[in-house]
C-alpha cells in the first residue's frame, strides 16, 4: 500500500479504495492510519470525499479519537460552499462527529 500511494501511475483512488477496505477490515489500523494521514496533504479532487467518508467512519469508530483526522474533517466541513450537496454530507458527518466525542468525554 505504501508503494502504491507513493507511485504516480497507479491512480491514488485505488489506493484510497484499498485503505477503505483496510480499515472496514478492521485489520493492523496502527498501519494505515499513518498512510491515510499522508493523503491529508494531498491535492486529491474529487477522490477527497471517498476520504472524508473513511475518516469519519474512522472517528466514529476509534476508542481514541485522533484530533488530526477531527480537525481535517472540521475544515473541510468549514471549506465548502453552503448548500453545495457536499457541503450537506459534511455536515451530517460534523454533527456525528460532535455526538461521537461527547459520547466518549
Amino acid at each position: 500500500m505504501k508503494k502504491s500511494l507513493s507511485d504516480d501511475s497507479i491512480p491514488l483512488l485505488f489506493s484510497i479504495y484499498g485503505l477503505s477496505g483496510w480499515c472496514e477490515s478492521e485489520a493492523d489500523l496502527y498501519i494505515a492510519i499513518p498512510l491515510i494521514k499522508t493523503l491529508l496533504y494531498r491535492d486529491l479532487g474529487y477522490d477527497k470525499y471517498l476520504l472524508l467518508y473513511i475518516i469519519s467512519s474512522l472517528v466514529s469508530e476509534l476508542k481514541e479519537v485522533d484530533a488530526e483526522f477531527v480537525i481535517y474533517l472540521i475544515k473541510e466541513s468549514l471549506d465548502f460552499q453552503k448548500g453545495d450537496k457536499i457541503t450537506l454530507q459534511l455536515r451530517k458527518i460534523q454533527k456525528h462527529l460532535l455526538m461521537v466525542l461527547s459520547a466518549k468525554q
